[in-house]
């Protein structure tokens, strides 16, 4: 069930043009970030694979930048915020919206991670891109 929400998740990011795997013609989009561009390029060189981007103007809960990242045995999506408060605000959010699936939130400073799946190796990779 758990890869099931990873993988209807990408989708649909893909699907907003949020994809950041572009052949090499196309540059991935702008995340607005520094830090989330920074993470993404980390991430996408450990070999993750990792769609996302900047939240819809419409979407006042989302993080300013999610990244939906998928490893062999880690899945996460990483929300980065502007603000250290706004990401402090909408943690408990997440952790609510975590335990319907056995998950966990990590957060430090102003990014935010949901872990869907949690492999220690891999884990500590994708906390060394983002944090």
């Amino acid at each position: 069930m758990r890869r099931l929400l990873v993988v209807t998740v990408s989708i649909l990011l893909v699907g907003c043009g949020g994809g950041t795997r572009a052949p090499s013609s196309t540059p991935a989009p702008n995340l607005g970030l520094p830090r989330a561009e920074q993470a993404r390029t980390c991430l996408n060189d450990a070999g993750f694979r990792v769609v996302g981007g900047p939240r819809s103007a419409g979407d006042r809960n989302a993080p300013d930048v999610e990244l939906v990242v998928n490893g062999e045995g880690a899945g996460a999506f990483v929300g980065f915020y502007k603000q250290v408060e706004r990401a402090r605000r909408y943690e408990s959010q997440l952790k609510r919206n975590a335990r319907r699936f056995n998950g966990s939130v990590e957060r430090r400073g102003p990014v935010s991670i949901v872990w869907v799946r949690k492999a220690p190796a891999e884990s500590r990779r994708i906390e060394r891109c983002v944090f």
